[in-house]
């Protein structure tokens, strides 16, 4: 049996790649919604109850408020992109909290 030689353009080759790209891309984004996005929150719910006495109500109200942050950054703010680096930037900008720098140096 003769092999066959396929040839693909450029052009074909980089929407291929955009392609797999994109099925992985999606593919760690549901991961990280699904594992790391929860253990996170958990982790800082955790510490709003044991420092700052946060109870149920205070703790639904923290959640509720990251989930309606988290919907309106999928859906953009005012026509405009909106995603976790503006968050780090206002922060960073209006309190000199680098949370890049204070997570990563320890």
């Amino acid at each position: 049996m003769k092999s066959r030689i396929v040839t693909m353009s450029e052009s074909e080759v980089r929407r291929q790649v955009q392609t797999e790209y994109q099925k992985i891309k999606d593919t760690v984004y549901e991961n990280i919604m699904k594992d790391v996005i929860p253990q996170f929150t958990a982790v800082c719910m955790c510490v709003l109850n044991r420092e700052y006495g946060f109870g149920v109500k205070r703790l639904q109200r923290f959640l509720d408020s990251v989930n309606s942050e988290f919907e309106i950054m999928n859906n953009g703010f005012l026509g405009r992109k909106y995603d976790p680096l503006d968050c780090l930037k206002f922060l960073k900008d209006k309190y000199k909290i680098d949370l890049d720098k204070e997570l990563n140096s320890k």
